[in-house]
């Protein structure tokens, strides 16, 4: 049997909007389920959720640094990752490891695809 997950990855986005249901998070597992599997870590999940304007995903792993390793290329990446994962612009995204290190990235110039355009609203998270 594969070793078990000792270490968790959750990723927080607080979206400007309300997601529309559970639902929302069966195409945002399976896109997901992609970056993790780039990863080429062993891992459990990912398991989401979305309660109002968050929604939350976790995966877990078999060590602390391949938990690291794998938000530091989330980070890395994020603005590419936003637009793949179809984030809303406007949103927050927080990336917090089971040590109890985090990051926030929001809209910026590292990750222009968090900002919305001049006289753009965030549209609502995009339905599964």
């Amino acid at each position: 049997p594969p070793p078990p997950a000792v270490a968790q990855f959750i990723m927080n986005i607080f979206a400007p909007n309300d997601y529309p249901g559970p639902e929302s998070c069966t195409s945002f597992n399976q896109l997901f389920k992609s970056v993790l599997d780039m990863s080429g870590r062993p891992y459990f999940g990912p398991l989401c959720s979305v309660v109002g304007r968050q929604m939350s995903a976790t995966a877990g792993f078999t060590s602390i640094e391949d938990a690291q390793l794998f938000r530091n290329n989330m980070d890395n990446f994020m603005d590419v990752y936003v637009r793949f994962l179809q984030i809303p612009c406007g949103s927050v995204v927080n990336m917090v490891l089971s040590d109890g290190s985090s990051v926030t990235r929001a809209c910026g110039v590292l990750i222009p695809s968090l900002c919305c355009l001049p006289g753009q609203t965030s549209p609502p998270p995009p339905p599964p």
